[in-house]
């Protein structure tokens, strides 16, 4: 399953709808990696994981 499924972006809005149910079970949950919009987002949530602060304790 595709680890975005859950995360409401609108860019998977057209392929999750009920008219688009089977499709987006066999793209969604199978070919979830040859998806663009996934690889879209694989490479966005990289790059906002990249730019999170690193914080530092001091004792």
């Amino acid at each position: 399953m595709c680890p975005f499924v859950d995360q409401d972006d609108e860019r998977c809005s057209d392929h999750l709808t009920l008219r688009n149910l089977a499709s987006a079970f066999e793209h969604c949950a199978d070919r979830y990696m040859t998806c663009p919009v996934f690889q879209e987002l694989l490479v966005d949530d990289h790059i906002d994981a990249s730019c999170q602060p690193v914080l530092f304790a001091v004792s």
